[in-house]
């Protein structure tokens, strides 16, 4: 695959730098950012930042994964992340995966993130199907994948423990057809 560099009217998705290491351990230092990405706890300093870089690199360069920082563009910030990852290319579909700063969310930035995302794995990476596995509490999330015509799939029940608590872990997918037809018209 050839390295993604998708440019919106506010946002640049692009990959991960080195130098990205301090503002992603303070995105993975934020209790609402982990709130439903346990993962996030592996990124325990910056070192551990730089190790989830390099990572995330390696698993672009074996096509199994497309790991974005999403970019500010007025600001050159790094707000979040917008992520395709468990890429199966033989089947051609894959997981979208994303988050945001908090102080960022409810603002378009995560709508039109995944606009550009899911335009790529479509159209660039010729996918049929672009899945997400959200937990039942993400209702931020769930509206987001809900307004790009995304449909629950199924629901794995106490799937998920986290904080002390299980939770119902929900499966959305979304088909190539269907993103032609309801995305750009029901997700601003």
């Amino acid at each position: 695959m050839k390295e993604f560099l998708i440019k919106g009217d506010r946002v640049v998705l692009r990959p991960f730098k080195r130098t990205d290491a301090h503002a992603l351990f303070s995105h993975a230092s934020s209790p609402e950012v982990r709130k439903y990405l346990p993962f996030m706890s592996d990124i325990a300093n910056v070192e551990s930042a730089h190790a989830w870089i390099n990572s995330s690199r390696r698993l672009f360069r074996q096509n199994k994964g497309i790991y974005l920082g999403i970019e500010k563009i007025d600001t050159r910030e790094l707000i979040g992340s917008m992520n395709l990852k468990n890429i199966n290319l033989a089947d051609r579909n894959a997981e979208v995966e994303y988050w945001l700063e908090k102080r960022f969310r409810h603002k378009g930035f995560a709508s039109e993130s995944l606009l550009l995302l899911l335009d790529q794995a479509f159209t660039e990476l010729d996918l049929v199907r672009v899945y997400a596995i959200v937990h039942a509490r993400n209702t931020s999330s769930i509206r987001l994948l809900e307004r790009f015509g995304f449909l629950r799939e199924g629901t794995w029940r106490k799937a998920s423990f986290m904080n002390n608590v299980w939770s119902d872990v929900y499966g959305y997918g979304l088909l190539k057809e269907e993103f032609q037809i309801s995305s750009y018209n029901h997700a601003r």
